[in-house]
Parts: structure tokens; C-alpha cells; sequence
């Protein structure tokens, strides 16, 4: 198959982790693929597979892309596209429809998209989202979620009734921890402090680090633990100001965006997922791998699939910072054996998912 993988950039995300990871799986198979990219810009970009074919559309706002991708269409004529993003899936649908190409077009939903739009609806940018995402829908030839929690919630909007809908688990996507990894002074790591506790992910809203950091502060007046966020974004400066209000602001690092996680995770006592909503959260399964225990929000959707309902960690309610406290506390009192969190995520193996979107492509194609 000529495959075709549309992102908007390659900022470091999960979805583009995941695009990369499926690129090279596809590739592997045997397969002939292009990544198009709205803009070859990213802290990821770094990350792409040598042999990798990248078409940079050179588009500075995903809405311009349409007619360029279109242009790509005609002249490459793929057999599938794979949009990964909300706004990606309708451009690319736009595209294809101003190609006249009738390119079959797989969609994927990494979120809950509906709960972050309806928070934001008064916004007249986010009621045209809502209506491109509802149109991207109905004329896509599959959609693929990345939980079966987010497979229903897809099931339950208009339009998808005659659109097959397939539920596949994000490949893992994280490197294994390298041995010659050096942790630099500042970092903070277990050798460093007895008890560190690590979050990780973009610095926005959804992810509610701030519920964390107040949940770190309770336990704070307990044990002597720190605590390490790793990620970017534009809660950066209010977390911050947050953790000083707290008393914490010391005991707290946000080293920014690193290219190796797996290295943070490998040595952390335990991985903290704090999210208001989640598509299938792959930093819990990455988290795992690397045999560190996790505590989770049983937030909608993901967490409670990917920890087999609590087996594999401990779930709790969304926003609850005691709870949450409570939750870590007690996961570092009694902290579940590496082995059994490293089988665990080996459910999540790459060649799953990439067998399971290559079915995708051909039942659509047949």
C-alpha cells in the first residue's frame, strides 16, 4: 500500500509519537510511506526514521493546508491517509474531497475530544472546530480510537452510523532507559533524594498539574520526597507561582521538555498521571516499562483500561488532591514489582498496533 500520515507539525506530543512509531512499523512491513506534515517543525523532528519520506506542506496555519495537501493527493495518489489529529482529520477530508482523488481516509481520535470542547464552546473558534471534527466524521472511511471508551463516545455522536469505528491501543513509543544515560546535578533522581515522585506531559490545562502539586504539598508535610514535572507548555509560569504559594516551590523541578523520558521514569519511585481527560494515556504504559510504578485519575478515558481497572495501579478521582496524596503515599509504602508492571506493558507491544492499522487499511480498501 501507498500510505500517507498527515500531522500538522511534529511538536512532541503523544499522537506524533505514536505517527512515528506507525511510520516505521508500516515501513517495516514493507509498505510505501510519506509522512506530510502541515509544517516540518517540532521538538520530534529530530526523531524521524532516516528512511522516512517527510513533504513538508510549508503551510504556517493548518486551515492553508487543505488546498496544498489536495495538490499532494493528485499527484502521489495514495491508497489510505492516517490523520492523527482532530483538526488534521477534517483538513484532511477537505483535501481529499478538493482532490476528486476519493483517497480513502482513516481517522484517528487520541482524546476526549467532546469534554474539551464543550468547556470551551462559547468560543466561536471552537464551535468550527466542533462542526469540522462532526463533518471529518462522516465523510472518513474508518475511525480508529485509541481506547474503548473513546470508541463509544464516538459511537454515541451523529454522522457515524454507516462509519466502521475499530478501538486500537497506542503502541508503546519510548525508548528503553540507556545505561550510559547520566543524570545531570539538575536532576533530581533516587541516589539524589529518597522518594521522588515525577509527572510528565504538556503543561496545559487538561493534564491539572496543579492538582498534583497540591496533593505533593500534603505529602510533603509527611516524608521527605520531590517532586519532577517534565514538559512545556503555558501553565508553566502559573505552576510555578502555584508550588511557591504551596511552600513546595523548592522540592520541585520543571526541567522543560527531554528527549529521553524513559531515562526520568527509570529512576523515579513513582509516575503520577494527574489528567482531567485522556484518550489512552501511552506515558502510564511508558512509565511501566521502565518498572516504575504508577497512580492515575480514573479520568475518561484510558487509565482505568490501561491499569486493568486498578490492578496495575491505583485510580482516583479526578481534581481530588487528598485522595491523590493518599493514593501516592500508599503506592511508595507498597510499590507493585517491577516485573509484573514491565509484563503489563509489553501488552502494548508496537507490532500490535501496527498489524492492527494495516487490517484497518485493507478492510477499507477491499
Amino acid at each position: 500500500m501507498k500510505i500517507a500520515v498527515f500531522l500538522p507539525s511534529l511538536s512532541g506530543g503523544g499522537a506524533e509519537k505514536v505517527a512515528l512509531t506507525l511510520c516505521k512499523g508500516f515501513g517495516g512491513a514493507g509498505h510505501d510511506v510519506d509522512l506530510v506534515l502541515m509544517n516540518k517543525t517540532g521538538a520530534l523532528v529530530s526523531k524521524i526514521p532516516n528512511d522516512l519520506r517527510v513533504i513538508d506542506l510549508n503551510r504556517p496555519r493548518l486551515w492553508t493546508s487543505a488546498p496544498a495537501f489536495a495538490r499532494y493527493l493528485r499527484r502521489v495518489r495514495p491508497d489510505v491517509i492516517l490523520s492523527l489529529m482532530p483538526l488534521a482529520n477534517g483538513i484532511a477530508i477537505l483535501a481529499n474531497l478538493l482532490s476528486r482523488q476519493r483517497v480513502k481516509v482513516v481517522i484517528s481520535e487520541h482524546n476526549s475530544r467532546d469534554l474539551t470542547l464543550m468547556k470551551k464552546a462559547p468560543n466561536t473558534r471552537y464551535a468550527v472546530l466542533r462542526s469540522l471534527i462532526r463533518y471529518s466524521y462522516r465523510y472518513s472511511s474508518a475511525i480508529v480510537a485509541v481506547s474503548h471508551g473513546v470508541a463509544e463516545q464516538i459511537r454515541q455522536r451523529p454522522g457515524t452510523d454507516d462509519v466502521p469505528i475499530y478501538a486500537i491501543y497506542n503502541p508503546l513509543t519510548t525508548e528503553a532507559p540507556k545505561a550510559q544515560v547520566r543524570i545531570s546535578s539538575q536532576q533530581i533522581s533516587v541516589k539524589d533524594r529518597k522518594e521522588t515522585i515525577l509527572g510528565a506531559r504538556r503543561l496545559v490545562e487538561q493534564k491539572d498539574f496543579a492538582t498534583l502539586l497540591r496533593a505533593f504539598a500534603t505529602l510533603r508535610t509527611r516524608r521527605d520526597c520531590w517532586l519532577v514535572i517534565l514538559g512545556e507548555g503555558h501553565q508553566e509560569t502559573m505552576l510555578k507561582n502555584l508550588a511557591a504559594k504551596l511552600g513546595v516551590r523548592e522540592f520541585v523541578r520543571f526541567p522543560g521538555f527531554v528527549d529521553n523520558p524513559a531515562a526520568w521514569m527509570s529512576q523515579a519511585s513513582v509516575f503520577v498521571l494527574s489528567s482531567q481527560h485522556e484518550g489512552l494515556p501511552s506515558v502510564l504504559v511508558e512509565a511501566m516499562s521502565c518498572g516504575t510504578p504508577v497512580v492515575s485519575t480514573d479520568c475518561l478515558h484510558g487509565p482505568r483500561e490501561v491499569l486493568a481497572d486498578g490492578k496495575y495501579g491505583r485510580l482516583v478521582p479526578v481534581g481530588d488532591a487528598d485522595a491523590l496524596a493518599k493514593a501516592i503515599e500508599d503506592t511508595l509504602d507498597e510499590p507493585m514489582p517491577s516485573c509484573e508492571l514491565q509484563s503489563r506493558a509489553d501488552f502494548f507491544d508496537s507490532r500490535a498496533a501496527v498489524r492492527a492499522y494495516l487490517d484497518v487499511f485493507e478492510s477499507v480498501l477491499d
